[in-house]
């Protein structure tokens, strides 16, 4: 016993499995602390409660020199929306595709081929993460543009609104 009948504390040598075991433990830590100071970054991502809802998911064909749009709304009492998704792309020679989230407005102005302003624009590419927010209701679009392209492509995409 130690002083005031308290225990002593006595070190016990670590073997390796310990050592290990104590090492996992902290990376372990670390690592959740890093996930959930991201988590909380995004915390406007997960206010609850939420409500996520498919835009598209799927693999689509899109011709060459065509675009497909999918409409989804925002209803009038969200004032913060995300759209969340990720898309790859195949066929011709740099499996690639142009994705984009308008407005009505920026969409009639990109089909009539002038300046546009999008909410999210993924450049020509083969895949990415969509990641946009939306902060005014309404009715937007989720473009994926092969007008680029003599040849057609097949995109594999998920992508959700979360309200």
């Amino acid at each position: 016993m130690g002083e005031c009948g308290k225990p002593s504390k006595t070190r016990m040598p670590m073997n390796r499995r310990t050592k290990f075991d104590l090492i996992l433990i902290i990376v372990l830590i670390i690592f959740g602390s890093i996930v959930n100071v991201g988590f909380l970054t995004e915390s406007k991502l997960t206010t609850l409660p939420c409500r996520m809802t498919p835009i598209v998911n799927g693999n689509v064909t899109i011709n060459a020199r065509t675009c497909l749009d999918y409409q989804f709304n925002v209803p009038a009492n969200v004032t913060n929306a995300w759209v969340w998704g990720t898309f790859t792309a195949h066929g011709g020679t740099g499996n690639d595709i142009k994705v984009y989230i308008f407005d009505k407005t920026n969409l009639n102005y990109y089909n009539a081929g002038q300046k546009f302003n999008a909410l999210y624009q993924s450049g020509q590419t083969t895949n990415a993460t969509i990641r946009a927010n939306i902060v005014c209701s309404g009715n937007y679009y989720l473009v994926l543009d092969n007008e680029f392209s003599v040849s057609q492509k097949t995109v594999n995409i998920r992508t959700y609104t979360i309200l």
